[in-house]
């Protein structure tokens, strides 16, 4: 059996490579330049890794998108 807290590691990871692909995806289907593409790519591993699903969600939330 998997330790809880690797089994949330391993749903994160799948998680976060999701809204990445997504990401890609609407990226090239609106012809964003790949350099535009990378750098947006750069910043979402960034804020994987410093800020929070909470943080995140409530900034989706109160967003105007």
């Amino acid at each position: 059996m998997i330790d809880e807290k690797l089994q949330s590691l391993l749903i994160e990871r799948w998680r976060n490579g999701s809204c990445l692909g997504y990401t890609i995806e609407a990226m090239v289907n609106l012809d964003f330049p790949s350099e535009d593409i990378q750098d947006i790519v750069d910043e979402m591993i960034w804020l994987f890794s410093n800020v929070t699903l909470a943080e995140a969600e409530r900034s989706y939330n109160d967003s105007s998108y």
